[in-house]
């Protein structure tokens, strides 16, 4: 199922939160409340040390499913369901946006957030049984797709970053 929404301007009436801390920007989110959040998706690299630390669990060997090697470190991590996602966020201190947080969010890259084209898990669900994944257009700066999932899905063009 795929919907198309607007993004809404936030209203600058909230301070930003002190000191987000490297790799996160200062964002306002619904009703202008602000939050820190992650620059780019969570990295391979990231995700891994947090399998090593014992608090995220491991990531299939599928088709696509990018391996922790030297040339993949940085890139996104993928083919982590929206479980593995919540926990790593957790780990961090930090938990996955919701949709509306991720809608109120600014488009434009000089706003320290870098966008891709793959989905983005978010912590919104529209039952038990399904997940919504969110994938921004930036091209259009305003426009999104979203997609129903069910919550074990692990796909090579999913991805997530978290919020605090």
């Amino acid at each position: 199922m795929l919907l198309f929404g607007c993004h809404q301007e936030s209203p600058p009436e909230a301070p930003p939160p002190a000191g987000c801390g490297p790799g996160m920007a200062e964002a306002r989110g619904p009703g202008g409340a602000p939050l820190c959040v992650d620059q780019a998706r969570v990295t391979v690299a990231a995700y891994e040390e947090c399998i090593g630390r014992g608090l995220c669990s491991a990531r299939p060997a599928g088709s696509g499913c990018l391996r922790d090697d030297l040339t993949t470190q940085q890139l996104p991590v993928n083919c982590v369901d929206v479980g593995q996602a919540d926990a790593f966020c957790k780990a961090q201190r930090k938990r996955l946006p919701s949709r509306e947080e991720l809608q109120a969010l600014p488009l434009q890259p000089n706003e320290g957030l870098r966008w891709g084209s793959d989905q983005e898990w978010t912590s919104t669900r529209r039952q038990p049984t399904q997940a919504l994944a969110v994938s921004f257009q930036p091209q259009m700066r305003s426009f999104f797709a979203e997609s129903l999932l069910p919550p074990e899905t692990q796909r090579a063009d999913l991805g997530f970053r978290c919020i605090r």
